[in-house]
């Protein structure tokens, strides 16, 4: 399904969280996964309620992710609970997504 997702967000249009969106950012490009219960192509299909709110709280980086995991520790645990249903609830769509590697430590 071919869109412009920036444009079609500003206008109020539903973006399906099938991942592959790219975003050119320092060090490099990074790929949205897909968000999706997929079983075989969802990133967080194998995760638990407490694995997904514990990524969250740690506030840990992750090698390779350019999520800003400590920005979002401070998240309340009745919202990430709502978000893990809500990505829970979507339908499964298959879409392998092409991890990227970018370097985000510092030189």
């Amino acid at each position: 399904m071919p869109f412009n997702r920036l444009k079609d967000v500003e206008e109020g249009e539903k973006v399906p969280l099938i991942g592959g969106f790219g975003l050119e950012i320092p060090p490099g490009k990074f790929n949205a996964p897909n968000l999706t219960p997929d079983p075989e192509t969802g990133h967080i299909k194998d995760w638990t309620e407490e694995q997904f709110i514990q990524r969250f709280k740690s506030g840990r980086v992750y090698k390779n992710s350019s999520m800003p995991w400590a920005a979002l520790a401070n998240m309340d645990t009745i919202e990430l609970k709502a978000i893990y249903a809500y990505l829970k609830s979507l339908d499964p769509v298959k879409n392998k997504i092409e991890a990227i590697a970018i370097n985000l430590e510092k030189k």
